[in-house]
């Protein structure tokens, strides 16, 4: 059996960049014994990002690599549906904390980049959140839609190779900064040619 990296890109658009986009990678770790679980568990990792973002995503690249040696195994450029919510949305930062179990343990976790919405009369008209917390609804649309997927999808992993099998969600609003003019605001991003492109 082997572990692997997925790393799974998306571009938002926002004023808050030169370039109009701010780049999210959703990096997920699998294990795959043949070419059938490895396709699957790619799917797995592209489902449990696109599902959750609630804005329209531009660009979509998938870098996929063997673990923890990085080598490139392929890059691929799948596009998968996803919610597309009306707004307004809050800002970039405001993100949903996952954690990701194994049994009750956390063993890893994830950060949800996709802004929150608030509410606008005549436009939308609840917020996902209130008081700093999510609201039922959201909360539940987040776990529910990542138990879901983790249990369709048994080859999650976390970066040491630990089978990854529940999530639990925060229901507090997670802060996250993006940190204008360091690393993060000019992430590298996955450039596909030939023969990469699927």
């Amino acid at each position: 059996m082997a572990l692997y990296r997925g790393d799974v890109q998306y571009a938002m658009g926002t004023d808050l960049t030169d370039t109009g986009f701010y780049w999210g990678v959703h990096a997920w770790y699998f294990e795959a014994m043949d070419s059938a679980e490895y396709a699957l568990a790619k799917e797995g990792c592209i489902r449990a990002t696109a599902e959750t973002l609630n804005v329209n995503a531009i660009l979509w690249y998938q870098l996929w690599r063997e673990w923890p040696g990085g080598t490139v195994v392929e890059a691929t450029n799948v596009a998968w549906p996803h919610p597309d919510l009306s707004g307004p949305y809050g800002p970039l930062w405001n993100t949903v904390y996952v954690a990701l179990l194994n049994g009750d343990r956390q063993v890893s976790y994830k950060r949800v980049r996709s802004p929150l919405r608030i509410k606008e009369e005549g436009y939308n008209p609840v917020s996902d959140f209130e008081d700093g917390r999510l609201t039922d609804a959201t909360y539940a649309f987040y776990q529910d839609k990542l138990s879901s997927i983790i249990s369709d999808y048994p080859y999650f992993r976390n970066s040491a190779g630990v089978p990854i099998d529940g999530v639990r969600v925060r229901r507090e609003v997670s802060d996250w900064q993006l940190r204008h003019g360091t690393k993060r605001r000019n992430k590298q991003r996955i450039w596909l040619v030939p023969p990469y492109i699927r």
